[in-house]
């Protein structure tokens, strides 16, 4: 009998998946590949098309381990980290076909036989568990070292890409293997100015979308959020507006981030605009250390993260001059151990730790039903031997007695 492990990271515009052997490292899938969704997304079809796009992924997945689907005693163990909120094992993509696409872990088990657990968590709890494979000396940038981690101690993360994620991971057990993922709308935390350019950026994000008395710090700290920054900067100052890179952005589409930041030359608003969003980030980040004192260390991810590290390493960068300003807290900030983490594929390496403690949970489950079920077996076979001897003990009494 064959197992493999299937993990996919499912996002509205594309989706990741990867296959792994029970004993392959996160880091070393069997096959990985990356799927458009948007291209497989189909509202005729159950779910939105997501169970025809995962019958392409098993197929093309298994024929490279010379496997398929029907094949007889094959199973997969299957997690999904979705880019959307996640309920009763089900995320609605509201954002793909006017939410018709839809990852369901019981209709995915009741669609293919092979398929025995099909989980499905937040995008971000995929990260926090992806962090847990990551190796701290290639893989990171210590961006603050404070005390030694803590190697059973909460760990925090929180990550900067198109949105802003946060959640926090703790084990109750005292084992590092036992660390336990939970997800948080962290990144909807409020907005809070550090200064009066910061007070007129509140006011001009709030008329913009209209949020009433409050802005979330994602509407800042994160690509959107960048684009933001720099349109409230470029019509405050209209006279340090630099043509060329403002052309750039205002065309950039959905890459208005990445021109912002290409064109953040001294002095610039595209400058200024990476500083707010630097300082920002390094504000929220010290808010997470605040409420958990993570002392397991707080991993910074997403796509910001790598591609704006100049922004957040170093003792003098906004980031951290950011994320060490906490008052009577100061000292503690300066205790937390921070990392920054290159690599970006954590969501698939999250939802390969996820799927592989499903499949050691249900192994022990099983164990355990077969434990249970021996010692039935046992008692009533001892039972039956005890009735048995009973039985010929009075009809040896018999016997003696010349009852028969």
């Amino acid at each position: 009998m064959s197992t493999y492990v299937l993990a996919g990271d499912i996002g509205g515009t594309n989706s990741r998946f990867a296959l792994f052997k029970p004993t392959t490292p996160e880091n070393k899938p069997e096959f990985y590949k990356e799927y458009s969704t948007s291209d497989n997304a189909d509202p005729s079809l159950a779910y939105g098309g997501f169970l025809k796009l995962l019958d392409l992924v098993l197929n093309e997945s298994l024929s490279t381990q010379g496997a398929s689907p029907t094949d007889c005693g094959l199973t997969v163990v299957c997690c999904f980290a979705c880019a959307g909120p996640v309920f009763e094992n089900t995320c609605n993509f509201s954002n793909v076909i006017d939410g018709k696409f839809e990852v369901n872990g019981a209709a995915v088990v009741d669609t293919f036989e092979c398929i025995t657990i099909a989980k499905v968590v937040n995008d971000f709890v995929g990260m926090g568990y992806g962090v847990l494979t990551v190796d701290y000396e290639t893989e990171c940038i210590v961006v603050n070292k404070g005390d030694p981690v803590n190697e059973t101690g909460p760990k925090a993360c929180v990550g900067a890409g198109t949105g802003l994620g946060e959640c926090y991971l703790t084990t109750s057990t005292g084992d590092a293997k036992d660390y336990a993922c939970f997800a948080s709308e962290g990144g909807h935390s409020d907005f809070v100015p550090r200064s009066s350019e910061q007070f007129k950026l509140l006011q001009f994000i709030r008329n913009r979308y209209d949020c009433g008395n409050r802005i979330s710090v994602e509407r800042v700290c994160s690509g959107t959020g960048i684009v933001n920054v720099y349109d409230y900067l470029a019509g405050e100052y209209p006279g340090r507006v630099d043509k060329v890179a403002h052309e750039q952005i205002v065309n950039g589409g959905a890459m208005k981030g990445k021109y912002i930041s290409m064109n953040a030359k001294p002095g610039s608003l595209c400058e200024e605009t990476m500083l707010i969003f630097a300082t920002t980030y390094g504000a929220e980040t010290g808010s997470v250390a605040a409420k958990f004192i993570p002392t397991g260390g707080i991993f910074l991810t997403g796509g910001l993260t790598p591609k704006n590290i100049k922004y957040i390493e170093g003792s003098d960068s906004p980031f951290m001059k950011a994320f060490g300003e906490r008052g009577r807290l100061s000292k503690l900030m300066k205790s937390i151990p921070v990392f920054a983490v290159i690599p970006e594929d954590l969501g698939i390496r999250g939802a390969c730790v996820c799927a592989k403690k499903e499949l050691s949970k249900n192994e022990k489950n099983e164990k355990g039903d077969s434990s249970k079920l021996e010692v039935k077996t046992l008692l009533a076979v001892s039972s039956a031997i005890l009735v048995a001897a009973l039985f010929s003990s009075k009809l040896l009494k018999k016997l003696k007695c010349g009852v028969f």
